[in-house]
């Protein structure tokens, strides 16, 4: 609740703070994210220490959320907020052991992007985008048992923390049609750690200080009212 309650007021003081001149739009946005994650670090000391063939597969997820599309009175410049839930789902496989074990990720994201408009008539427009991404995760430590699960043994001795909030840096591009819709593209890459380990024991020192960044692509449609 109080997470929910931060990104209305976010879009709130961005929407009080512009110029009266300002063309301002609401609507709803849906996208799919593929997650593109490096878990190298994590997945070879595992194999070291217990001969584990585990694999991480970050497959496809789903966002949506209001949204906030701000026209300033510079020619061509812009701005868009919106507050989105996310959700993820990675497919843990054991081949040692043939255990696969299916984890999901939930979290809200808070996107807030600088935008450039390019017209090509009345109809159509391009634009490009770039700007921080703050999450916060519903879910944090789910992952990371799941994981340890999936390893059975080989991870004793190590925790691995997922961050309870992220910051990403976003850069996209997208094609608006009729004012109304658009069509948008993504890549996200972590400015924070998602998540990073620590040890408990001498045997799984090489672990220490691991970390995961998140990279991810996103596809979504908007609709602006």
């Amino acid at each position: 609740m109080k997470r929910t309650i931060l990104g209305i007021l976010i879009i709130s003081c961005l929407a009080f703070a512009l110029p009266a001149n300002s063309q301002i739009k609401f609507g709803f946005k849906f996208g799919t994210n593929f997650t593109n994650n490096n878990y190298d670090a994590l997945l070879e000391n595992i194999k070291t220490i217990d001969s584990k063939n585990l694999k991480i597969n970050g497959t496809t997820g789903i966002f949506f959320g209001p949204m906030m599309d701000v026209k300033l009175p510079i020619l061509g410049l812009g701005f868009d907020a919106g507050f989105n839930y996310n959700f993820r789902k990675y497919t843990i496989d054991n081949s040692t052991d043939n255990m696969s074990t299916v984890t999901k990720q939930h979290s809200f994201v808070i996107p807030v992007n600088l935008k450039y408009n390019f017209g090509l008539g009345d109809a159509l427009g391009l634009y490009v985008t770039a700007g921080p991404t703050f999450e916060f995760n519903i879910n944090p430590d789910t992952f990371w048992k799941d994981v340890t699960i999936a390893a059975a043994n080989a991870i004793d001795g190590y925790e691995y923390e997922r961050k309870s909030t992220d910051i990403w840096l976003s850069v996209g591009a997208g094609l608006k049609i009729l004012n109304h819709i658009q069509f948008g593209f993504n890549y996200n890459f972590g400015l924070t750690e998602a998540a990073k380990g620590s040890v408990t024991n001498f045997v799984n020192a090489a672990w220490d200080d691991k970390a995961v960044r998140n990279r991810e692509w996103q596809i979504s449609v908007a609709y602006l009212f």
